[in-house]
């Protein structure tokens, strides 16, 4: 019988590589936001406005290309290992025009800035990282294009693969250009996105190569067969809504960055170390979501009961792991918090008080938000993904931003207030979508 223990294990087990490489990509950010704050404070407050406001830039153009996994997993099900090569270089094309759009918004980025009042000394700080990461964009984008192919002809150690190869060569060149070290000039702040920008293309000039020349792919046609205009409308059809949901949660913690902005580069700056601690454990609720998926529509082919059972032990796995990380918050906030900031500098005291008190808060937001991540994961499993992306749209629009700014600025609370009213929305958020799976269990 399969039980819950029977489950957890499962999920675990399935969870783990999922996790290593959300964790690696993760890392490298993390990694490069320390390197930069060994140009000072400034630096560190503008690298706030630089990790959120790429991010979102990125994941928005990126999640609309999640889509090649599913059509190529469909189609390699199906055994139409031809047609795997016309999915891919239409996804490649469909690539190109995304590339182009979000790396034209990414050079000017700057009004986006001003329009939202951020500090002027950091906007000029942040603009030659933008800049240089602009022209990244395309074959960043080409990268995921082919992640996605190797996920859905079940390729996935190729993806771990890629990640180990890139990553140290990414934070060697970051390290060199940012600090100038080895003869390197010394950039500054956009010497980090050069690395990220020389690193994706050479990934994308090598993934080109290796798969255009390897024998054992020969059978999907890869490069051969003609774009389809078909295959992109599909392609575009499946992960505009992908990127909507995404984008709509990175844009809600953008402005709450750009909110933090109004309060001065000390609540910035505690604001960047608190999103990187989080982005970390983000990590692996993630991980569990996309097992969950797989668990759950597994399961839907036949017992209530078992969806049940495969979808809780996701979402209890999740939030257990979660909570685990938050009590390091809760009981030594300044030990993450040292690796960005000394407090030894009279200068950072500000900064050190206000970020512990954010990770007081952030330890009770990333639980409900691993409840709600995962839950969202199952339920795509039982191919239910329109609700579930209105409730995250409501809870981070309708309820996390207008209370946070109500509390923050007309009620007084100041910066904590910001966080506060997130606490809130993540917590609608996953008391939404877990009262909607646990319909779909309902005997």
């Amino acid at each position: 019988m399969q039980t819950y223990k029977f489950y957890f294990k499962k999920t675990a087990t399935k969870s783990l590589p999922l996790v290593g490489s959300r964790l690696l990509h993760a890392a490298t950010d993390f990694i490069n936001m320390i390197i930069i704050a060994k140009l000072g404070l400034d630096a560190v407050a503008a690298g706030s406005l630089i990790a959120i406001t790429s991010a979102t830039i990125l994941l928005v153009a990126w999640a609309t290309l999640f889509s090649v996994a599913v059509v190529v997993g469909q189609a390699y099900g199906a055994r139409q290992y031809a047609a795997i090569g016309q999915i891919l270089k239409s996804g490649c094309l469909l690539a190109l025009i995304i590339g182009t759009i979000a790396g034209v918004m990414m050079h000017q980025v700057n009004h986006i800035l001003c329009l939202f009042h951020q500090p002027q000394n950091l906007i000029a700080l942040a603009m030659p990282y933008f800049h240089t990461l602009a022209w990244g964009l395309i074959p960043s984008v080409i990268c995921v294009c082919f992640n996605e192919f190797a996920i859905g002809i079940l390729k996935t150690r190729l993806v771990i693969i890629w990640r180990l190869i890139t990553t140290p060569i990414t934070l060697g060149l970051s390290y060199c250009l940012v600090l100038g070290k080895f003869g390197l000039p010394k950039m500054g702040i956009a010497g980090a996105a050069l690395g990220y920008t020389i690193t994706y293309w050479g990934l994308a000039i090598a993934l080109l190569i290796y798969f255009s020349n390897a024998k054992k792919y020969r059978e999907y046609c890869l490069f051969k067969a003609p774009c389809s205009l078909a295959y992109i409308k599909q392609l575009f059809a499946i992960g505009w809504p992908i990127s909507v949901q995404l984008g709509a949660i990175m844009a809600a913690y953008t402005m709450l960055t750009y909110m933090m902005g109004w309060f001065g580069k000390t609540a910035l700056a505690a604001n960047q170390i608190t999103a990187q601690c989080a982005t970390i454990v983000a990590m692996i609720p993630y991980g569990i979501s996309q097992a969950a998926v797989a668990l759950v529509a597994q399961a839907s082919g036949q017992t209530k009961n078992l969806i049940k059972i495969a979808g809780l032990s996701s979402i209890w796995l999740s939030g257990m792991l979660v909570t685990i990380f938050s009590l390091v918050y809760w009981i030594a906030p300044k030990l993450p918090i040292s690796i960005y900031l000394s407090s030894h500098n009279a200068n950072n005291i500000n900064a050190i008080s206000l970020a512990i008190l954010f990770l007081y808060i952030n330890g009770i937001s990333q639980i409900f938000d691993a409840l709600g991540v995962t839950t969202l994961g199952a339920l795509r499993g039982l191919s239910d993904t329109k609700i579930p992306m209105l409730i995250n749209i409501i809870a981070s629009w309708l309820v996390s931003i207008p209370i946070g700014y109500i509390l923050a600025f007309k009620l007084g609370v100041g910066a904590i207030g910001l966080n506060m009213g997130f606490v809130l929305g993540s917590a609608l958020n996953a008391f939404l979508l877990m009262n909607r799976f646990k319909k779909y269990c309902i005997i």
